[in-house]
């Protein structure tokens, strides 16, 4: 049996991000915030996402937990594509190391001890696009350590320092 509303749109897949109220086409016309641009407009923009930060911390945090806070953000539009797209990657770093879904974790911490077990003599340049190397775990740190600021002090952190 086929259901075309759902298929052509009328109704949203409830899997997807959006409002169950909205169909799939005023979901995608909403306006993404940018992280990194929140600085410049500290505004109502940002409540929503102290909201969802506040409900986790990434100092200790599972990576389910993790993927929840990315699914939240997203189906809020408080996170564009592309950030999203970096964020979500952390998730395949904790996968590919083995850690469980339900295992607790300091992300901040894991980060920096990665990056800590570099060798002195690594070459970024020749493995800019490696998942491994610096440059990428030095991003990933950075977003980390940003979310962390916001979480540590929800109602205090300048999203100035954040972005």
């Amino acid at each position: 049996m086929q259901i075309n509303t759902v298929r052509n749109g009328l109704y949203p897949d409830p899997t997807m991000p959006g409002r169950q109220s909205e169909p799939i086409e005023a979901t995608s016309q909403r306006p993404a915030t940018s992280l990194t641009s929140l600085s410049a407009s500290p505004s109502a923009a940002t409540s929503p996402l102290r909201e969802i930060l506040a409900q986790y911390d990434v100092t200790d945090i599972t990576p389910r937990e993790f993927s929840e806070m990315l699914h939240k953000m997203r189906k809020s539009g408080v996170v564009a594509e592309d950030e999203l797209k970096d964020l979500s990657l952390i998730r395949g770093d904790l996968d590919r190391d083995g850690i469980d879904s339900d295992e607790s974790i300091n992300l901040v911490d894991y980060y920096a001890s990665k990056l800590r077990k570099q060798p002195p003599e690594f070459d970024a340049s020749t493995l800019s696009g490696d998942e491994s190397s610096p440059e990428v775990l030095k991003r990933r740190l950075d977003w980390l350590e940003k979310l962390a600021l916001v979480q540590s002090s929800p109602d205090d952190a300048e999203l100035d320092e954040v972005a």
